[in-house]
């Protein structure tokens, strides 16, 4: 074999190895990453369900658009944990007349304009902000509410 198909085999070989081992360490990572995010999603939904015991449905939306307000839109794993505050606050929280008045069906083709439009409501990017979480549990919230 010659020398340039040695570094060839030798290299491509290095290659494929810092592939796998990229990859290994990208599956650790996630797996510790889910794992924190169900134990703080955990903790989000009880917190929720205790501060939903001392509010009407209007305050867990404006608590959890108050969280909202310290991360930022690709921040999907703080998204996802307000929004399950939001969600347990709103089932144990004092019910708020008209709460799900105007809220679009879950799914539907206005939903997520709905949402944004929300957003814009309160002065709150949706964008550029983690401003959807709370209306999206509205959203859920509302949709279960009429099953």
């Amino acid at each position: 074999m010659t020398t340039t198909g040695k570094v060839l085999l030798f290299g491509g070989g290095g290659l494929v190895l810092i592939g796998i081992v990229g990859a290994v360490a990208v599956g650790v990572w996630l797996i510790n990453a889910g794992a924190r995010m169900t134990k703080e999603a955990e903790a989000q939904a009880a917190e929720g369900r205790s501060f939903g015991h001392t509010t009407d449905q209007r305050g867990c939306i404006d608590e959890g658009l108050r969280r909202a307000k310290e991360f930022r839109a690709i921040d999907i794993g703080s998204m996802v944990v307000n929004q399950t505050f939001v969600e347990k606050c709103l089932y144990s929280s004092k019910k708020t007349d008209g709460f799900c008045d105007g809220v679009p069906a879950r799914f539907s083709a206005g939903d997520d304009d709905w949402m944004k439009g929300e957003c814009r409501n309160v002065n709150m990017s949706p964008l550029g902000t983690g401003c959807m979480s709370p209306f999206k549990a509205q959203l859920e919230y509302c949709y279960r509410r009429k099953d």
